[in-house]
């Protein structure tokens, strides 16, 4: 009868702990292709041959929100883009990436055709914001 009640006892013990283990162990994730920082977000760019721009008239990047572009963009050309505007034809050939902090802002939320994209969201081209999805579908499937 003993044996009995140690196997009880080790199926009890089973039973409880288990789904604990199992709720306390980190999750094995793969880690992301999708751009998690500017850096990544740059290197990107720089293999697509795309060009960066920026608000900012000094010139330096501002992480808030830069701009992807196929051909070179002046200052004066990105101060005029803005989104919501879905048949601007000023969107041709840009993109705009802007930092995760724009993700929880009302604002976005009314804009369908912006887009999650690892630490980022996305608007402008379709079909440039598609090159960037593929891009980091490749890198994953490598």
């Amino acid at each position: 009868m003993s044996s009995w009640k140690a196997s009880a006892g080790l199926m009890c013990a089973v039973v409880l702990f288990v789904p604990l283990i199992l709720v306390i162990a980190p999750e094995r994730q793969e880690p992301s292709t999708e751009p998690q920082n500017l850096a990544e977000v740059l290197a990107i760019a720089k293999e697509l041959g795309w060009h960066v721009g920026t608000d900012r008239l000094d010139g330096q990047l501002c992480t808030r929100r830069i701009i992807l572009s196929e051909t070179p963009i002046s200052t004066e050309e990105i101060s005029l883009l803005a989104y919501g505007r879905d048949e601007d034809s000023s969107w041709r050939g840009r993109v705009a990436v802007y930092d995760e902090r724009w993700r929880n802002t009302d604002t976005v939320s009314i804009y369908r055709d912006m887009l999650p994209w690892g630490n980022y969201i996305v608007y402008g081209d379709a079909r440039m914001i598609e090159v960037l999805f593929r891009t980091v579908e490749r890198k994953r499937a490598a």
